[in-house]
């Protein structure tokens, strides 16, 4: 599996800035990286779904936008979940992570190496690894199947 330089910068749509390492040292973390257009309104309610379910878990579940900070808080506008947001402006991460395509779910572990990447929505895919991802955390699994209807989707990030 890939693992990113661990003294990567990641920055929130708060304007905290740590490393990656420093992120990641004590939990794992669930990301779902938002397309940074409007048609991201169609995946924040699968991303919620899953955040609600894995909340309480040892997972950090956070979104994650390629792009700047005010199209990061336009799209969490559209959220009704109080989650983290990262923002990746120059693609560092995006890059590191080998992603390509948003909307993206990416599971890290706490050595900063990905044990879940699915690139683009599909939903049995999704479905398939948020119950990998449940597994690996000894939780239940989001259950997406009313998310039947959301269309495929893959934009790339750059």
């Amino acid at each position: 599996m890939t693992t990113a330089n661990p003294t990567l910068s990641l920055s929130t749509i708060d304007g905290t800035t740590r490393t990656l390492d420093d992120w990641t040292t004590v939990f794992r973390h669930c990301w779902v990286v938002l397309p940074s257009k409007a048609e991201a309104r169609e995946i924040i309610p699968v991303a919620e779904q899953i955040f609600k379910t894995f909340g309480d878990s040892d997972v950090r579940c956070a979104y994650l936008v390629p792009g700047n900070e005010e199209m990061a808080r336009r799209l969490m506008e559209m959220t009704t979940l109080k989650t983290q947001c990262f923002i990746d402006p120059e693609y560092k991460l995006c890059d590191a992570y080998s992603i390509k395509q948003a909307p993206s779910l990416l599971y890290l572990k706490q050595d900063t190496s990905v044990e879940t990447l699915v690139q683009g929505f599909e939903i049995e895919s999704w479905t398939k690894a948020t119950a990998q991802i449940a597994k690996s955390l000894r939780w239940i699994a989001p259950q997406l199947t009313k998310f039947t209807n959301v269309n495929k989707q893959s934009y790339l990030i750059k």
